[in-house]
């Protein structure tokens, strides 16, 4: 009878405990946790706006306005900022993808065609009258250079960076990007590319309203008294702003206080002594009570 119990509880012992429910909900609810997550992820990537853009690194139509640098480097030489363009070559349609003449593509897609995967380098250089490929291209200023081209009696190459890194391909498809630096050259291998000029205004470009004091429409600004005040508003009838004097139609403005120095002058008649009449003198006396005239009888 002893050996059996001593059996029945090594048997026991050797069971695997049982499993808490408790513990099995919890691995489930874990699992979830980690597949609501990894959907975000995939979902935070994705654009689900419309005009054709399908990720949030692409422009997107009528919301994003985005700006690169551009520079064409011949033989060392950079030319001159790209004229100014709003439409697109040869059409009266609006470029969402342009130039102001400031050495910057101003990304900023008004339509599916020019917006998302279309926002190329390609497109920018169509919409201006101009074309880039891998191994020439026809800019600004009736430049047009292929590779072969001297610089110097040297053989020179077509090439193109981003952001100071050479890149091999044709640029034409490359896909535009914020802030971006873009410089296409015709140049000897070897010879570096450089930065175009208009590098460092990428990061201030003027229709941002950076470096100056435009108020946008709709903004507030707060002067230096703490008055907040709306461009379009008036300051309403009978009100002030602080450090200002306001006049109402009607009344007489207030007098200015000035400092003035009181004269006194008191005309004493002169004292004649005999038949002839008396003379008047004029003197000055200095704020002091003024007697009676005396006489002498003739």
């Amino acid at each position: 009878m002893g050996k059996a119990s001593r059996a029945k509880r090594r048997a026991e012992a050797r069971m695997p405990p049982p499993r808490n429910r408790s513990q099995q909900w919890w691995y489930v609810a874990t699992a979830l946790v980690v597949m609501i997550g990894v959907f975000l992820i995939v979902l935070t990537k994705t654009d689900s706006g419309g005009g054709g853009n399908a990720a949030v690194d692409r422009p997107r139509a009528d919301f994003d306005h985005w700006h690169a640098a551009i520079g064409v480097n011949v033989c060392g030489e950079w030319l001159p900022n790209a004229p100014e363009f709003d439409l697109r070559a040869g059409t009266d349609v609006p470029a969402g993808i342009n130039t102001k003449g400031d050495g910057l593509i101003h990304i900023q897609p008004a339509a599916a065609d020019e917006s998302g995967e279309n926002a190329t380098l390609g497109l920018f250089m169509e919409f201006g009258g101009w074309e880039v490929t891998a191994d020439s291209f026809s800019v600004w200023g009736d430049v047009a250079k292929t590779a072969g081209d001297e610089c110097d009696g040297e053989e020179a190459e077509v090439r193109w960076s981003v952001d100071g890194d050479e890149q091999s391909g044709d640029p034409s498809v490359h896909r535009l990007g914020d802030l971006e630096v873009i410089a296409i050259a015709l140049l000897p291998g070897g010879e570096e590319i450089g930065e175009p000029p208009s590098a460092g205004a990428v990061f201030t470009p003027a229709d941002m309203g950076q470096g100056s004091d435009t108020t946008l429409a709709g903004e507030t600004t707060t002067t230096a008294g703490g008055d907040v005040t709306t461009p379009g508003e008036s300051t309403p009838p009978g009100q002030t702003t602080p450090g200002a004097s306001t006049t109402i139609p009607g009344e007489t403005p207030p007098p200015t206080s000035t400092e003035t120095t009181a004269s006194t002058e008191t005309t004493v008649p002169e004292v004649t002594s005999g038949p002839t009449s008396a003379s008047t003198a004029t003197t000055s006396v200095p704020t002091e009570p003024t007697a009676p005239a005396a006489t002498v009888a003739p």
